[in-house]
């Protein structure tokens, strides 16, 4: 038994596409048709902790069928806001759920926008933006059979990344090609995808390895790479399966990982290295972090604003100092349990109902405070 779940009501009639794989994950985790045991194998809390209701008037919130970006490729954004309107004439709002690397304007006043890559100073027209993690595997179960271990506290921070922080000719001129483009069709109103506001990510990710690798007072273990996965999915140079190896170890054997933003404004790392039980540093560049209504990150990371880059070797050693022994080991333990309770994808969903009271405060007219 299930003690919060979350009521939903969709309509079919307002989808995008026809294929499975473009449904939302939570709609589809309740219409897949397959058993019930074997609903729950594949969909986890997804199937769990929701419950698709009949009628509008059951539901804490209304979801849009499918993903957003299948909306916009099918120019069917139109047959969205006539499901969000049904919804805001019930006093409902409309969960709409983006992915991919850009964000996404959404053109819709009553949306609950879930998307990873969230920019915080970014003005929406929406009800709520809820950041979402970058779902990833268990990798201490999956490359070390559940034998975990925080690492002791060593004289100086042992920082680790392995992972592209460079890039070739090509790459480059069809980064600033591509983003160029998107930024004229967002200033012209064509496109509702935000442009890459920090130029050619490869770069601050060079800028911040090489700050690091510099300062005196830290031991830094990079593996740096010019492609990504180290051209495994190419078929250059290491296999998929080497260079995973080296990138799950690179993260367990160093105390802290550089965690920048890729393509998108969010770093799949981030949550690779929780997952791992170890800590996160942070470059924030203007980022949202998931629940963090509910959360203290500041708890867990090593946070480091972009505009204060230029310090990152004294905010990283200078965290590394302060913590004793003791309390370095608990925050890996406190990592390693918040990626896997609330961050995990059976984490994230199975607490996606502590969103509830704050919808209800919204449609109350109180005000949303983060």
């Amino acid at each position: 038994m299930i003690d919060h779940k979350v009521c939903f009501f969709t309509d079919f009639k307002y989808r995008a596409a026809k294929n499975d794989r473009s449904m939302m994950p939570i709609v589809w985790a309740q219409v897949d048709q397959v058993g019930h045991a074997e609903r729950i194998k594949k969909h986890h809390a997804r199937a769990t902790h929701f419950e698709l209701v009949p009628e509008i008037e059951q539901a804490d919130l209304c979801v849009l069928p499918d993903n957003w970006p299948r909306y916009v490729a099918n120019k069917k954004v139109t047959l969205a806001k006539e499901f969000a309107d049904i919804a805001a004439a019930r006093g409902k709002l409309t969960l709409v759920w983006s992915g991919g690397d850009p964000e996404w304007i959404i053109p819709i006043e009553n949306a609950i926008l879930v998307q990873e890559g969230l920019h915080k100073s970014v003005n929406r027209r929406v009800a709520f933006a809820f950041e979402r993690p970058g779902f990833v595997d268990d990798y201490v179960e999956k490359y070390q059979n559940g034998a975990w271990q925080p690492l002791p506290k060593t004289a100086r921070p042992t920082v680790g990344f392995c992972g592209q922080a460079a890039g070739n000719v090509h790459s480059r001129v069809m980064f600033f090609l591509r983003n160029a483009l998107t930024s004229l069709r967002y200033s012209l109103g064509v496109s509702a995808i935000l442009p890459n506001f920090i130029g050619y990510p490869a770069n601050l990710r060079a800028k911040t390895l090489n700050l690091l690798q510099c300062y005196p007072e830290i031991d830094a273990n990079f593996i740096i790479r010019d492609r990504y996965k180290a051209g495994a999915a190419s078929g250059i140079a290491l296999s998929n399966e080497q260079s995973r190896l080296e990138f799950v170890e690179n993260i367990l054997n160093n105390i802290y990982t550089v965690c920048v933003r890729g393509g998108g404004n969010f770093s799949k790392r981030f949550y690779e290295t929780l997952a791992c039980g170890r800590i996160p540093v942070f470059v924030d560049t203007d980022c949202v972090l998931p629940y963090e209504e509910f959360i203290n990150w500041d708890e867990h990371i090593v946070r480091v604003k972009k505009e204060d880059l230029s310090l990152i070797g004294d905010i990283v050693s200078q965290h590394h100092a302060r913590m004793s022994a003791s309390s370095l080991e608990e925050m890996q333990c406190s990592n390693s349990k918040l990626w896997l309770d609330q961050l995990s994808p059976s984490g994230y969903y199975s607490n996606f109902y502590r969103y509830i009271p704050l919808i209800a405060l919204f449609k109350k007219g109180e005000p949303h405070v983060s």
